[in-house]
């Protein structure tokens, strides 16, 4: 879950949802985790790095 840089009321509304549904925080848990297997990992992260590199050398 993101919310608009500045939006209180919007964070306060994810808290909330967070406090009184324990299954949407273990949702958003669960999708965290798997983003960050899938494609927030250094592995790919690493290959975009060296694609950078190799570019603009």
């Amino acid at each position: 879950m993101s919310f608009p840089i500045g939006d209180i009321e919007k964070l306060v509304e994810i808290i909330n949802d967070f406090y009184n549904n324990k299954d949407s925080i273990n949702t958003c848990k669960r999708e965290s985790l798997r983003l960050a297997q899938e494609k927030y990992n250094w592995e790919l992260e690493s290959k975009k790095l060296i694609e950078i590199i190799n570019k603009t050398l």
